[in-house]
């Protein structure tokens, strides 16, 4: 399936960042599933979707992110690259967002 490249910079900012995470995950059919466990928080938490979803997106996102962990990624390091994306945790609401 080909992948549409999104408009809105936030949404753009983060699928950059999932690229950056996503080249040091070994490719196994144990961390795709992992892995798709976390890029899905990060859609969640940048995406209009109900605040109570993106909320408890963030809310993980600032955890120790086992799914991450689980493809041996550095919480901490996934939260630099997301930061330098310009994607601020626990910032607002959404836990991801910029600033209006």
């Amino acid at each position: 399936m080909a992948r549409t490249h999104p408009k809105d910079p936030l949404t753009r900012r983060a699928a950059a960042a999932l690229t950056v995470i996503r080249r040091q995950v070994r490719n196994t059919p144990e961390n795709r599933l992992m892995f798709a466990v976390f890029d899905r928080a990060v859609q969640d938490a940048v995406s209009a979707i109900p605040a109570h979803q993106s909320e408890s997106a963030a809310i993980y996102l600032e955890g120790d992110m086992h799914h991450a962990a689980a493809c041996d990624l550095d919480p901490e390091w996934v939260r630099e690259v997301l930061t330098i994306a310009g994607l601020r945790l626990g910032s607002y609401n959404a836990g991801l967002g910029s600033s209006s």
